[in-house]
């Protein structure tokens, strides 16, 4: 009797899970590859973390007096502390090679200015900013994130001041291959390798060096850069415990943001039954792909959305370390079949973060990819310095010489890594 009881109750389960979304439900029913997944929140031990500031002569106005970008590096480097993102801080100057400068940030900030940048030495003419970070990088560990703090000014130097504009190019392209060669040396060291870019903007007031090494006094505002390099996961739990939506108001101003990851995880989704217009059935509740497949597809026949259809696919962004307007932005996104549009919501029902709406007027058999796209951002080239000559006749105060070589190769070790510019891809069926 018990047996004959279970049985019914686990049909009256499977009748629920496959009727049509006019269903109403306040938590529906949700299935990957047939079997009801629990949403994981794993705990994310807190790493040490490794800042290092770049300390050669271009970067000394950004610390001359109590300027918006001591303030924000304070404030920034205290959150890490206070909210114990970090298990500790290993602080450090660098340009040629790296300064140790403790773990007390109060005095690493105070302590900071033109003359403490001198004495720390290293070379502080010029910094080759890829040899920088493969600096960096080949000192990060296991398990650590490491904070790169610099104007990101490529600097060709005086050994490039006298060549043709043709030897200048040339050099640029060396660091666009340098940097893809550490970045796919570090990929291959952490298959789960993030890489955040951060560009701010602050007062500065001392010495800027153009691309033949002449300088000029500079008062005005400036872009630098912060480089957040660790584990997807490390980064994730960084960015929602520290969002970069707070720091408005904190000394420097956040101007633009790119996310580099590469996830190693497959990415969970399903059709849900929940925000639809029309109805559809599902079939072969036991295959493989049920929880991805429609059929009996109906468009909705009254209302304001009379003659369409629309159904939505329940995905898991929650392990990716994205930010959320990149993640909403239906131009981030890429559909195969022409005769669908897309809409996306933040949710926290069943085990998703995002529901996906696909919405039509023409129903007929198909499949259907949606790809969501690592987009080389235009605001890379927009505040990329092509010329490097003089900052204000080149109207070029709130650019930076070089900065598309520098992350073009970034870009391209992570495309490669993963044979392709996508993040993820959702393939779902309508038979």
């Amino acid at each position: 009797m018990k047996k004959i009881l279970f049985s019914a109750t686990l049909i009256i389960i499977c009748i629920f899970a496959i009727v049509s979304c006019k269903k109403k439900s306040r938590d529906p029913l949700v299935i990957v590859d047939s079997i009801i997944v629990p949403k994981l929140n794993p705990e994310v031990t807190s790493p040490v973390i490794n800042v290092y500031l770049e300390n050669s002569g271009s970067m000394d106005g950004y610390v001359n007096g109590n300027t918006g970008f001591k303030q924000f590096i304070y404030y920034y480097l205290s959150e890490l502390q206070g909210k114990k993102v970090a298990s500790s801080i290993n602080l450090s100057y660098i340009n040629s090679k790296i300064i140790p400068r403790g773990s007390d940030v109060k005095s690493f900030i105070h302590n900071t200015n033109p003359s403490t940048f001198k004495a720390g030495g290293g070379n502080l003419d010029t910094s080759d900013i890829a040899v920088v970070l493969d600096t960096l990088l080949s000192h990060r560990k296991n398990g650590e994130v490491s904070l790169f703090i610099s104007d990101c000014i490529v600097s060709p130097g005086k050994a490039y001041s006298s060549l043709s504009p043709a030897n200048i190019n040339s050099y640029l392209l060396q660091q666009r291959t340098d940097m893809t060669t550490i970045f796919r040396r570090e990929l291959n060291r952490d298959k789960d390798l993030t890489v955040v870019i951060c560009q701010l903007q602050s007062y500065f007031d001392g010495k800027f060096f153009n691309r033949i090494d002449q300088w000029r006094k500079y008062q005005g505002e400036r872009p630098f850069y912060f480089w957040l390099i660790g584990n997807a996961r490390q980064i994730k739990s960084i960015m929602d415990k520290i969002p970069w939506s707070d720091f408005k108001g904190k000394g420097a101003e956040i101007e633009n943001l790119y996310i580099l990851t590469s996830p190693a995880q497959q990415v969970k989704y399903a059709i849900v039954n929940a925000d639809c217009w029309g109805s559809f059935e599902r079939e072969h509740f036991h295959s493989a792909d049920a929880s991805r497949t429609i059929c009996k597809v109906k468009k909705e026949s009254k209302g304001k959305n009379v003659g369409k259809f629309k159904f939505s696919i329940g995905v898991d962004f929650g392990s990716f370390p994205l930010d959320c307007d990149y993640l909403q932005n239906p131009d981030n996104y890429e559909i195969d079949n022409k005769d669908y549009t897309l809409e996306i919501k933040e949710t926290n029902q069943g085990n998703f973060s995002h529901r996906l709406g696909l919405i039509t007027n023409i129903i007929s058999p198909c499949q259907i990819t949606v790809s969501l796209k690592n987009k080389f951002p235009d605001w890379v080239n927009e505040k990329t310095d092509f010329i490097g000559q003089d900052l204000v006749a080149d109207k070029a105060e709130n650019k930076t010489y070089g900065l598309n070589y520098l992350v073009e190769g970034v870009y391209k070790a992570f495309v490669d890594a993963k044979s392709s510019d996508d993040y993820a891809r959702l393939t779902v069926t309508i038979k």
